[in-house]
């Protein structure tokens, strides 16, 4: 089972495991499912729980998962506390950095395969807050990818011949922000980097070699499906932006 939420910023109330274990619940009630299967969830940045100050509530948070049969996967957004995060050593097997036993961050510019399913994450944004932060306590220089990065995403998406079913970024390409705001779902762009305008040639590649790839990201704080552009042309991809609800993929 394979789900996918959006920026978590150490939810205290963990609505979004509940929420996750309610769908499990349900769909234990076939009797197609193992009830014993593992379940796997995505998150699409800000997790925060990787923060000083938190190690309890991320040992809270691992033991509700273990409760549920539940493994997190989750790609990095601004709001992260880099330094701590970067701390824990990347898995040589995996290209996972194992935070908990059940908790694992996924590198930018990566394809996983997690439950069969192959997965393209890039984390990173930019924080329109970041003048009233303080650098390496509330704000991290490295929440912005670096150029290397980008290269390494881009080669990463040229370079699979496999099928491509999900791509995860935390911001959305601009072209996706652009849309969303002629349609009236959000009244302006973040335009305070480049980034989103680097995810779109991502998109590029993705439109091109794995048309039937599924787009999320978070960030924003939205929830919506989006299948067409502002030219009312049909997009290859579906992008997600999730915030508050977990989506059951498989």
């Amino acid at each position: 089972m394979l789900f996918i939420t959006g920026d978590m910023h150490a939810d205290p109330t963990m609505v979004r495991i509940d929420a996750m274990a309610h769908k499990r619940e349900m769909l234990m009630r076939s009797p197609r499912t193992d009830p014993l299967e593992k379940s796997h969830l995505l998150m699409v940045g800000d997790f925060g729980y990787c923060w000083h100050g938190l190690e309890a509530l991320l040992k809270t948070l691992s033991d509700r998962l273990r409760e549920y049969n539940t493994f997190l996967y989750f790609i990095d957004g601004n709001h992260e506390d880099f330094d701590l995060l970067y701390s824990y050593p990347i898995d040589s097997e995996t290209q996972m950095r194992p935070v908990c036993d059940n908790i694992f961050h996924l590198q930018r510019g990566m394809i996983y395969t997690i439950d069969g399913r192959t997965i393209f994450t890039f984390g990173g944004a930019d924080s329109v807050d970041k003048a009233k932060r303080t650098p390496g306590y509330s704000w991290w220089v490295q929440e912005a990818p670096t150029t290397r990065e980008w290269l390494l995403g881009e080669n990463c998406l040229e370079s699979y011949d496999g099928k491509l079913d999900y791509i995860m970024t935390h911001d959305a390409p601009k072209r996706i922000l652009d849309t969303l705001v002629s349609q009236g779902v959000m009244r302006s762009v973040w335009d305070c980097s480049g980034i989103p305008r680097m995810l779109d040639n991502f998109m590029y590649i993705a439109e091109n070699k794995f048309p039937g790839a599924r787009w999320f990201f978070g960030h924003h704080h939205i929830d919506i499906d989006l299948c067409k552009d502002a030219e009312e042309n049909s997009l290859n991809c579906r992008y997600t932006g999730i915030f508050r609800y977990v989506t059951y993929l498989q």
